[in-house]
């Protein structure tokens, strides 16, 4: 695979369905007919997805040293197997995933999400790549409702294969990792491992979403030097840092900046990503800055950015990460999902299915190239006059940051993280 532009995201989600129980059908209950959601109508699935997002960041990623989680994937797998939950769990998941709409609508809202955040199938002409997709690996003869096939294919596009997990568990394996490889565009080369393929296996719901964008203003190559980063008060390393001076939105607070780096894209034809960058003031401010996030808070210095010229240093950094996100869920209160009371009867017709796993990997990776167009778009757009009088303001990421991925077109977060070591 050629190496990457800019930037670039991948994360896969398995989340993994297991029998608990004989395999006796049982009649799913009868549920009122709920009103259809508005196909645009996808406002509360973004609300859900980014308190998600901090909740999860809270629990898990913020402990880790260098740390990147995807909200969206886990949001959109969680949001399908929803769709066949009922009685307790169904209200829980409800409660605790923040979903706040009907059972019926939420799998509407979340296919709107994903639907824009899409890039265009003729990508060849956008820049920025930004791609989601599902899939459903079924034991062979494992009762299906039409009624959930159908959300699965029709809301979240995914593709649903029977597979035979008892008798011939490496085939179905590599089956599942091939698609995953091949929707990553090859970064992943095993998601699901040999342990994870048991006899009691029933069901398998594997996510992915591939991120590859350029800078629409471009660091300089020959502007990158070795400098100085301070992770602990103990410790300083010396790491590549990329440098360029631009106009940025930017917005200070009181004990943090932020800083907008747009990634390249056509404007009105698909999402308009952006990294944003979260820089404490103090050198070793981060743990009070993530302990007081919140989704309304990202929300609203969203808005309250401003054009600047900035003079911008950032390290080159990667991160890889494979997470365990059942514990962090489970100490928000979401149990049922995971227990031998589980109720995903709107699956199969049957109460015998539970979640056994969900597990994350991702991959990002950003650095200073970008393309030709990406510069000339940069340049297209110029410094402002106004601002050619001006010092630009000094915004160095020497020190332990925070760092949100974004779809500016619906504000949804589709990355959420932090360097502490680059």
């Amino acid at each position: 695979m050629d190496r990457w532009n800019g930037a670039m995201f991948v994360v896969e989600v398995l989340l993994v369905l297991v029998s608990h129980i004989g395999m006796q059908a049982l009649e799913p209950p009868k549920k009122a007919l709920e009103p259809e959601i508005a196909a645009d109508h996808f406002d509360v699935a973004v609300a859900a997805n980014n308190d998600l997002a901090v909740e999860i960041y809270r629990k898990i990623v913020r402990k880790e040293e260098n740390a990147v989680f995807s909200p969206l994937s886990l949001s959109a797998g969680l949001a399908l197997t929803y769709s066949g939950a009922a009685g307790i769990t169904e209200s829980q998941m409800s409660r605790l995933l923040h979903f706040g709409l009907p059972q019926a609508q939420v799998s509407k809202a979340f296919g709107a999400l994903l639907k824009k955040l899409e890039t265009p199938q003729r990508s060849n002409a956008v820049p920025l790549t930004l791609k989601i997709a599902n899939s459903l690996w079924v034991q062979t003869g494992q009762p299906l409702l039409k009624s959930f096939e159908s959300i699965a294919t029709e809301d979240f596009h995914a593709t649903v294969q029977a597979v035979d997990f008892a008798s011939r568990s490496e085939s179905a394996r590599s089956a599942m990792n091939n698609w995953a490889r091949q929707s990553t565009q090859g970064r992943f080369r095993e998601l699901v491992p040999r342990s994870d393929v048991t006899r009691d296996l029933r069901m398998m719901l594997l996510n992915t979403l591939y991120l590859r964008g350029k800078w629409k203003t471009v660091f300089e190559h020959s502007l990158t030097r070795l400098g100085p980063f301070f992770p602990y008060p103990s410790k300083t390393v010396t790491t590549p840092m990329m440098s360029t001076t631009g106009i940025y939105p930017y917005l200070r607070e009181r004990e943090f900046s932020v800083i907008e780096l747009p990634y390249d894209a056509k404007k009105g034809i698909g999402p308009q990503v952006s990294m944003f960058i979260l820089l404490p003031h103090e050198t070793y401010g981060l743990a009070h800055l993530e302990a007081g996030l919140t989704a309304t808070e990202v929300k609203k210095w969203l808005v309250q950015l401003k054009d600047e010229k900035v003079a911008l240093t950032v390290p080159k950094f990667t991160i890889s990460n494979f997470l365990s996100l059942k514990e962090p869920l489970e100490a928000m209160g979401m149990d049922a999902p995971f227990s031998k009371n589980a109720d995903f009867s709107e699956i199969n017709g049957a109460q015998n299915l539970l979640i056994s796993k969900i597990l994350q990997k991702v991959f990002i990776s950003i650095d200073e190239k970008g393309s030709e167009a990406a510069a000339a778009t940069a340049v297209s757009l110029g410094l402002k006059s106004t601002f050619d009088a001006r010092h630009p303001i000094s915004f160095v990421a020497n020190h332990p940051f925070m760092f949100l991925v974004i779809d500016k077109n619906t504000a949804a977060i589709l990355f959420i993280g932090h360097v502490v070591l680059p």
